[in-house]
């Protein structure tokens, strides 16, 4: 049987591509998969900021700014692992419609619960 052969680009997403039971985890390494961790991170830093000016009326410490971003920077990646090995378990006994299908169910459900 022939791999599919898949990077992201234009005409996928990342989340389609980490999803996808034909991705090869290796394929993880991609530098959109890093680019995508990289704004999230930088996100994420920025709520933290705002909600601290918010909530305290001052800055976040440096030291708590660094240690949040190298917490997302290990469980980030983790994170695309897990899901894309999630993906293939599932594979193992459905077809590739039916995953996308209870993939997005559940990363819709995760999202707007989160």
């Amino acid at each position: 049987m022939m791999r599919m052969r898949m990077r992201p680009d234009d005409k996928i997403t990342i989340y389609d591509f980490t999803t996808n039971p034909n991705t090869r985890y290796a394929q993880l390494l991609h530098k959109m998969v890093f680019v995508t961790i990289a704004l999230h991170v930088i996100a994420y830093e920025i709520a933290v900021v705002l909600a601290s000016i918010v909530i305290f009326a001052e800055l976040p410490s440096p030291l708590l700014l660094l240690r949040i971003a190298l917490f997302l920077l290990i469980i980030m990646p983790l994170g695309y692992i897990g899901r894309l090995m999630r993906a293939k378990y599932m594979a193992e006994t459905q077809d590739i419609m039916q995953v996308k299908e209870q993939m997005r169910a559940a990363y819709v459900c995760w999202y707007f619960v989160g």
